[in-house]
């Protein structure tokens, strides 16, 4: 049934800022979307949606969350309903959502409608269109690299370190020496590193062959991350442990 609603591409003007500047104090929210004519906003976590609408008073939550994957598509499917049996439907599609008004693109396209139970046709009764971008602050702030591709860091001076800012989607990391950086981009529990990972160029001895191995590990790789006990983990896509880090 859905797939025959979501079929058309969106050029979204005039995407709200607060994509990148809001967050929710009860906790992170994995995935912000948002558009304008007329204005609208969702933030979806592990187990809702909150959906705001110009129109509408507050905000609406939507509980028992489902999350489908798009057949033959990169994409994700959220839905939920509410306390008066209403459903909201999100799609995420992985590609460029582009802000004309903002000259910005978001990593993410997304399509959401809302289905009043009381109709009794069960008509879409909102059909909206924007973008949008995961989120997780939980990566913010500076970690430790403890291991690398199964080495255990062995250091005199001081632990190499790398930092992420999710709100820039940028991460920095020194081994020791030079300093070095990229962006990166998410999608559900992955991380998409961009392949330039830029490096100042002094020479150290000693600290070579990590600098190298780190980032060749990272730059232009996707690694899907979990966070157990107080490590944060990168893995590859055939789950081979890439790197553990910790912020103590």
């Amino acid at each position: 049934m859905l797939g025959a609603f979501f079929i058309n591409a969106c050029k979204v003007q005039n995407v709200k800022e607060s994509l990148s500047t809001e967050s929710k104090p009860e906790g992170f929210y994995s995935f912000k979307g948002a558009g304008h004519e007329p204005e609208w906003e969702i933030s979806i976590s592990d187990s809702d949606i909150v959906y705001s609408h110009i129109n509408q008073p507050g905000k609406a939550v939507y509980k028992e969350l489902k999350v489908t994957p798009i057949m033959d598509l990169i994409g994700m499917t959220y839905s939920a309903s509410d306390a008066n049996g209403n459903n909201i439907y999100v799609q995420v599609f992985k590609e460029d959502c582009r802000d004309i008004m903002e000259d910005k693109t978001w990593p993410a396209r997304v399509e959401l409608s809302v289905e009043t139970g009381n109709i009794p046709t069960n008509r879409m009764e909102t059909s909206l269109l924007g973008c949008g971008k995961f989120m997780d602050e939980r990566l913010n702030g500076t970690w430790f690299l403890k291991s690398l591709n199964g080495k255990k860091i062995k250091v005199k001076d001081k632990m190499p370190q790398v930092i992420f800012n999710d709100k820039e989607r940028s991460v920095s990391a020194n081994m020791g020496c030079n300093g070095m950086g990229g962006s990166y981009e998410l999608w559900n529990s992955t991380v998409y590193f961009n392949e330039n990972f830029m490096s100042t160029l002094l020479f150290c001895k000693g600290v070579m062959d990590l600098e190298s191995e780190f980032s060749k590990s990272l730059a232009g790789k996707a690694l899907k991350y979990a966070f157990v006990g107080e490590e944060l983990i990168f893995s590859d896509l055939d789950n081979k442990v890439i790197m553990k880090l910790r912020k103590d």
